[in-house]
This record gives C-alpha cells, structure tokens and sequence, in this order.
C-alpha cells in the first residue's frame, strides 16, 4: 500500500530566488531518486505580509507517492522467520 506525504524545501535568506530554486529543486530530486518517491505535485510557498498577499517564494512543497519506511520489527521479521523454522 503506497503513502501520500508531503517535504518542506525551504529557500534560504541571502541567497537570490534563482539559487535558492536551483539548490531545491537539486535537493527534490537527491530524495526521490534516493527513497524511489512518484512526485504528485511541487508548489511554491510564498512568504505573505499582513494583508495577506504574496511578498516572495520562502519554499516549495513537495507532494509525494511512496511505498512506507518499514519498521523495525518488519525489518527483521524474515530473519526470525528463518531462525525458527
């Protein structure tokens, strides 16, 4: 049964727009080649001002398909499996 979640890439201050997004999008793909994750969707987060409207992108949200971590016990269940047979 695969899970839906959701990873906050946060852009950094002092960095421009433009690096902050290459150095996320970079960080975005080391994860889904790493835990074989089908990307659903990105969304850019937008830091807002009191009025609520848009200042600057702060982040993106990436949204994810993934089969679960497996738990300890899960893990090693086929090595008990095997020393009590």
């Amino acid at each position: 049964m695969s899970k839906i979640g959701t990873t906050w890439f946060p852009f950094f201050k002092g960095k421009s727009v433009e690096e902050n997004l290459e150095g996320a999008v970079n960080r975005v793909n080391e994860i889904v080649a790493e835990n074989d994750l089908q990307v659903i969707n990105i969304e850019t987060v937008y830091r807002t001002n009191w009025l609520g409207r848009a200042i600057e992108p702060c982040g993106l949200r990436v949204w994810w398909r993934g089969e679960p971590t497996l738990t300890a016990k899960e893990a090693v269940q086929s090595l008990f499996d095997q020393v009590n047979s």
